[in-house]
């Protein structure tokens, strides 16, 4: 993601463009300016704060997600030792904080260099970064980026799904082959993003009912 916003950066000719954008489409209403998608309103350029409560929520949401979710637990409980998982902890956020930055500004460059995309609302969310990919990228350098998308898309998935195995199996003592069990669950998932196209929108409902609900009792059920 890094690389693409490099080389995105470098193919737009003039950074003053980054004060008025071009129009995009279904927003037409604000303007040449940048905006919040949910609440179609017009937000100051670097000014995160513009976005108000929406930041606020972010912050909640990924804090909580981090500390609830199975898949984050696997990584921690696979480490060596405490100060091992500790020190991880610490490097993964650093690495993150670039990285969270590059996707948001993967999507800034694309509305300069791609303003002909659809309005940027349910599955038109995924086409944003295959066509600044298809826009900067070499044929063979966009191919292995986005297999290494996929890759990552991979780890979550099986991470997922050996969550909710072990959940039912361990916990729920439900008495099904556990291979059987995860293709039963796997497939629910595809047909669930299939049938419901709003995928973002609805994993934002999921952690804001599942994470920060169960972030308390698991505080206080630790210490």
């Amino acid at each position: 993601m890094l690389l693409l916003c490099i080389i995105g950066l470098k193919q737009v000719e003039n950074f003053k463009v980054f004060n008025t954008p071009p129009l995009a489409t279904g927003f037409e209403e604000v303007g040449r300016n940048w905006f919040h998608p949910l609440e179609r309103t017009t937000v100051n350029l670097w000014d995160i704060f513009s976005l108000k409560s929406t930041v606020l929520g972010w912050i909640i949401m990924s804090t909580t997600w981090h500390l609830t979710m199975q898949s984050t637990a696997q990584r921690f409980l696979s480490t060596k030792d405490a100060k091992t998982a500790k020190k991880s902890c610490l490097v993964s956020a650093l690495i993150l904080i670039p990285i969270s930055l590059s996707v948001a500004l993967t999507g800034m460059i694309a509305r300069i260099l791609c303003s002909d995309l659809p309005p940027a609302e349910g599955l038109s969310q995924g086409e944003v970064l295959l066509a600044l990919i298809k826009k900067v990228l070499p044929p063979i350098l966009g191919g292995f980026l986005l297999a290494v998308l996929i890759a990552i898309i991979m780890s979550t998935c099986d991470s997922a799904l050996l969550g909710a195995s072990s959940i039912l199996l361990k916990d729920l003592h439900v008495k099904i082959n556990i291979k059987f069990l995860t293709l039963i669950i796997g497939s629910i998932g595809v047909v669930w993003a299939i049938v419901f196209p709003k995928l973002i929108e609805l994993l934002e409902w999921t952690a804001a009912i599942y994470c920060v609900s169960l972030t308390a009792p698991l505080i206080l059920g630790i210490y």
